[in-house]
């Protein structure tokens, strides 16, 4: 769950400015669609337009990353409809995050 929020969006900025440095082997990027309202009582327009924000935060962190050559190879990204910032959403997307980053494994041999 990004906090794009957090240092008034600083976040983003920090991607964009990040160019030209190298990024990680593989970049995982996940968050629900109701990641505000669904943990808040706020279920009126304001919070829905912070998941808006939100999600249009972690589509354009994504479009940044691929202007930099992080492309689909190496970089997943998703916004689960109807998930929520909790501990049962992220147990869900555990797994797929945990293939994507270390890959799959075979057998023990």
């Amino acid at each position: 769950s990004p906090s794009f929020w957090a240092c008034d969006g600083r976040t983003t900025s920090d991607v964009a400015a990040h160019a030209g440095k190298p990024w990680p082997e593989r970049v995982y990027l996940a968050m629900g669609g109701c990641e505000y309202t669904a943990t808040r009582q706020d279920t009126g327009e304001a919070g829905s337009k912070c998941d808006r924000f939100l999600a249009a935060a972690t589509e354009e962190c994504a479009g940044l990353l691929e202007a930099q050559g992080v492309h689909a190879q190496r970089l997943d990204w998703h916004v689960e409809p109807g998930a929520a910032h909790s501990e049962r959403d992220w147990r869900r997307r555990l797994p797929r995050a945990l293939r994507w980053l270390l890959g799959e494994r075979g057998p023990a041999a």
